[in-house]
């Protein structure tokens, strides 16, 4: 008896080994308590982790006094994030042009410049599909370069991105991170 147990379990875990790891169900982190969005969805599936990074304050703007700041995990692959905002947060939208507004910053000094996102209406207020990257022109020298706002081989989160209320005041801003790979035995 002994045995015909210890064959069934030695088969059960040969079988649990190779199973691969892709086809196992990820489980979507649950929305933080307090986050002025409803939900944050990739086109890769729900966004995996969240970590509430605190508070991002800087001089010189009211309006930029104690945002919210998250760092996101989303799904390996992805190529863009997807934001709701309830209705009550007011983003600053033009519905005529499709367009949300937001910011993107430097992590270093919470500097940046305005930007625009497409929208839509959803039934739990505004889903707006948010950039993991930005290309950019310096004005003095009209180079152009790729601005990211995921965390980069060295494990860096350069900038940030934001979506704009009508006062022009963030309603958070947002850094990613891919999940790590999953492998197969």
């Amino acid at each position: 008896m002994k045995k015909r147990l210890l064959a069934m379990l030695l088969a059960f875990a040969i079988v649990l080994v190779s199973i691969p790891f892709g086809t196992m169900q990820v489980i979507a982190a649950e929305i933080p308590e307090g986050a002025p969005f409803t939900a944050l969805t990739t086109d890769k599936g729900d966004a995996l982790g969240y970590e509430d990074m605190g508070t991002v304050t800087y001089t010189g703007y009211n309006t930029y006094e104690n945002v919210p700041y998250y760092h996101v995990t989303i799904p390996s692959g992805a190529t863009e994030v997807y934001v709701t905002h309830p209705s009550a947060e007011d983003p600053f939208a033009d519905a005529s042009y499709g367009s949300a507004y937001g910011y993107y910053a430097s992590t270093n000094d919470w500097t940046g410049s305005g930007m625009s996102y497409s929208f839509e209406e959803a039934e739990d207020g505004y889903k707006i599909t948010l950039p993991l990257s930005k290309t950019v022109t310096d004005w003095s020298t009209q180079e152009t370069y790729e601005l990211s706002f995921v965390k980069d081989e060295e494990g860096n989160n350069p900038y940030a991105v934001a979506v704009e209320r009508n006062d022009y005041s963030p309603i958070a801003f947002f850094t990613f991170e891919y999940a790590a790979e999953e492998h197969t035995c």
